[in-house]
């Protein structure tokens, strides 16, 4: 059985997990992170966010070690952004998921070289642009050439986005990654970008195993990664088809849940 010492990393997912509901840090879980630091553990952000948008909270929880972002498809360094893993989708793949989005009218806005995009009709990514902290910029993506993404995401109604899915599956099999990250935002991404491959590849520089590591997450991407980590550990207020899959609960977001488990399981 695992003691408080057998820990030596630990991965956390930011939205509806390190983070409250109003986007905060509460001073609780800040002070639970720096003792794990000081402890000498490795703290690991893994998070669908780019890494504008994760940065205030990375700056504020005093983290210097490798970030996971946009779910896996990259992992860079915190304070130079020096890359170690880039996983973007074909050209092809992306012409195609414009190509849906204007068929469906369904809003998209995708990340390309760490920028933000999204086109006149999907007024809806400005939301987006506020929820997650990213400054965007309105194209048509027909100009954009080469177009590679690193993340595509459509934002709308789930009866026409799962149409959209269907249409990806059909022309992509077992090509893509896919994954609900709210109610209605639905991401696309290399088949490799997967919270779990990014936090093995950091890990094995460090020459950490599996065992030897804790991860808290609350998502659909973060599945892999909590089946995969030594400990792994869902929010209590994760989706019920997330919670399902869990081995180990935490109290709720709001309620300073990854602190209070924390606090517990390494008697910090």
């Amino acid at each position: 059985m695992n003691t408080p010492t057998t820990y030596k990393a630990a991965a956390f997912d930011l939205d509806g997990t390190l983070l409250r509901s109003d986007k905060s840090l509460s001073e609780l879980t800040l002070r639970t992170i720096a003792q794990l630091q000081e402890r000498g553990m490795l703290v690991i952000i893994a998070t669908g966010r780019s890494r504008e948008s994760l940065e205030p909270f990375r700056s504020r929880l005093d983290i210097h070690t490798p970030i996971i972002c946009y779910s896996g498809a990259c992992v860079m360094e915190a304070d130079t952004g020096e890359e170690h893993v880039h996983l973007t989708m074909p050209e092809p793949v992306c012409r195609d998921i414009v190509k849906l989005s204007r068929e469906f009218k369904l809003p998209l806005h995708a990340y390309s070289n760490h920028k933000l995009y999204y086109e006149p009709m999907s007024v809806r990514a400005r939301s987006y642009e506020v929820l997650s902290r990213n400054s965007s910029v309105m194209v048509d993506f027909d100009s954009i050439a080469p177009l590679t993404f690193t993340k595509a995401m459509y934002i709308g109604d789930v009866p026409t986005i799962e149409l959209i899915r269907s249409r990806l599956e059909e022309s992509y099999p077992g090509d893509l990654s896919k994954v609900y990250t709210y109610l209605d935002y639905f991401e696309i991404m290399h088949v490799r970008a997967d919270k779990r491959y990014a936090l093995e590849h950091v890990l094995s520089r460090f020459s950490i195993k599996r065992e030897e590591t804790l991860a808290f997450g609350d998502g659909e991407n973060d599945l892999a990664m909590l089946a995969w980590a030594g400990h792994g550990v869902t929010m209590a207020n994760a989706p019920q088809e997330v919670l399902r899959h869990a081995r180990f609960i935490a109290p709720h977001n709001d309620e300073d849940g990854v602190a209070r488990y924390l606090r517990e399981l390494l008697d910090l």
